[in-house]
């Protein structure tokens, strides 16, 4: 029969270590840290409903070669101000642009299809004000991504892409076949390297 000091020992020693593990776990990868990031990606997402209900309204071309390029050109200040490569948040930011697009063509081809469902020009909102709001999540999102390169690194790939792709549920647009998330978490992953 064991002792009562030898079953509170064992019991003491249990709960240290499943303590231990968890705080090591919790440690290593932070998925509070990651949602707050990608619920910024995701709100940056749904403003492309607004991107594309202008370009809609206004006959105009979802590719925009001048925005494309600033916002390319400022990358290079963003990776300095936050100390992230370059040339790896070149690629993710393209990406991201890549996914706008692929927001906006789809709601558009879905209103010259169901011109029900067009977006109504009297309250269709400014470009400008579309991208001052989306200036503004960035101004938030780059500090994210760059706090975040430890999560990168240490939490799978799995615990990644589950919780971007909870974030993004509820976003329409978004490619599946190639699988964008899967290119999302890969430039992310790629910039934590």
């Amino acid at each position: 029969m064991l002792s009562k000091c030898y079953k509170k020992t064992t019991k003491f020693i249990a709960i240290t270590l499943l303590a231990f593990s968890a705080n090591s776990y919790a440690a290593q990868c932070n998925t509070k840290s990651l949602d707050s990031m990608f619920s910024l990606m995701a709100q940056r997402n749904s403003l492309m409903m607004g991107v594309a209900a202008y370009k809609y309204v206004k006959k105009s071309g979802v590719y925009d070669a001048k925005q494309e390029l600033s916002v390319l050109q400022n990358s290079l200040n963003i990776a300095d101000r936050y100390q992230l490569n370059a040339d790896k948040l070149m690629v993710f930011i393209q990406i991201q642009m890549d996914i706008s697009k692929q927001i906006q063509t789809q709601l558009i081809e879905h209103w010259k299809t169901v011109p029900a469902d067009a977006p109504d020009p009297a309250i269709t909102p400014d470009l400008t004000t579309l991208r001052s709001q989306i200036a503004a999540i960035d101004a938030k999102l780059y500090p994210q991504i760059s706090s975040n390169i430890t999560n990168l690194k240490q939490c799978s790939q799995d615990t990644i892409l589950k919780r971007y792709t909870k974030a993004m549920q509820d976003i329409k647009g978004i490619p599946a076949d190639p699988d964008y998330n899967l290119i999302v978490i890969a430039a992310l992953k790629n910039i934590s390297k």
